[in-house]
């Protein structure tokens, strides 16, 4: 099978487990990206899905990018297309200009822009100060993060904010809503409580989407947790790649136990691990497991590479930012 070629044992694994829920533990430069997207092609050759039933979410738009490029050299253009490729936020977007009229969310809808949305705060409550608006906003994101929109019951329970804060929120999100705006948050807080209150939505959607594949799942929210909970009953296959240990996205509510739970949710999924590092030497792959395991908490993950790697790790700590920049630059021209 030419689609195999070049997958090592544990790849080629991954990419022919269709028949569970599926679990790939990948590691740094493990070829992450190759397996899902190989798994991808296989599903299809094979005959199992159609193009239109495959939905894959990533967390960046370049991700999402790359992930369409490789599977159109695997697949062709015209099959590529025809799949579902984006981040979240994305994938909430289309939800609501396909389905957003249920909760009177019309198709012309504008997304503020996450660069904007600080300014048009301050013009809805210009008697805050810049530090109170900034809080706010925070708590807002966070509000919105955990599916609590304004008037929720629980939002003074779980949110902690200044006292004003759900006015303030209910104000906010009435200052959009006149205008046809939503912010980055909503992409995710609307489709979700949408889908929750409209099953036949929620079943039309299910349908449509039978193969579902998530990049980066170590870095997901309660809200991008809960979608994706919706998203998949029984009959709906759900391939899920990442690593714990390189969770980057705290800051925005992601929390690394939704992996770790993984097979709780799902209790017939496979599980597979994928240990060969493609990107780093073995001095490097040997350091920055050290560093990782310290503080992972999580047993260790027996990663390996071919790459011998002809210089040690060497530690320097620069007395200043500007003498870092100039080691840095000092090592690189040494070794080139």
């Amino acid at each position: 099978e030419a689609l195999l070629t070049g997958l090592n044992p544990e790849q080629q694994a991954a990419a022919l487990c269709h028949e569970q829920n599926l679990l790939i533990l990948a590691g740094p430069g493990t070829g992450k990206t190759r397996t899902l997207t190989h798994r991808i092609a296989l599903l299809l050759a094979d005959g199992k899905a159609t193009a239109d039933a495959i939905l894959a979410i990533t967390f960046t738009n370049k991700a999402a990018r790359e992930m369409r490029e490789r599977l159109a050299a695997l697949t062709g253009e015209e099959i590529a297309a025809q799949m579902v490729i984006r981040t979240f936020h994305a994938f909430g977007a289309l939800l609501l200009h396909e389905e957003g009229g249920v909760i009177s969310m019309g198709p012309n809808f504008t997304i503020l822009r996450e660069q904007d949305r600080e300014s048009f705060f301050q013009r809805c409550f210009p008697n805050l100060s810049e530090r109170k608006s900034r809080r706010l906003l925070a708590s807002i994101s966070e509000a919105k993060n955990l599916l609590l929109p304004p008037g929720h019951p629980e939002l003074n329970a779980q949110i902690s904010a200044p006292e004003n804060f759900p006015d303030v929120y209910r104000a906010y999100q009435a200052a959009l809503t006149a205008r046809e705006m939503l912010d980055y948050d909503d992409l995710l807080l609307l489709p979700a409580t949408m889908l929750e209150s409209h099953p036949e939505i929620l079943q039309r959607i299910q349908a449509r989407f039978r193969w579902i594949s998530v990049d980066e799942y170590q870095d997901v929210n309660y809200a991008q947790y809960r979608l994706l909970r919706l998203l998949t009953p029984p009959e709906v296959n759900l391939c899920v790649i990442g690593d714990p240990d390189q969770a980057i996205y705290g800051f925005r509510g992601a929390d690394r136990s939704y992996f770790l739970k993984f097979q709780e949710d799902y209790p017939a999924a496979r599980e597979i691990r994928l240990r060969q590092n493609y990107r780093s030497s073995r001095p490097i792959l040997s350091a920055s497991r050290q560093v990782i395991d310290a503080g992972s908490g999580l047993p260790g993950q027996d990663i390996w590479t071919g790459i011998a790697g002809r210089y040690k790790v060497e530690i320097y700590q620069a007395p200043t930012d500007r003498a870092e920049a100039e080691y840095a630059v000092h090592q690189v021209e040494r070794m080139v």
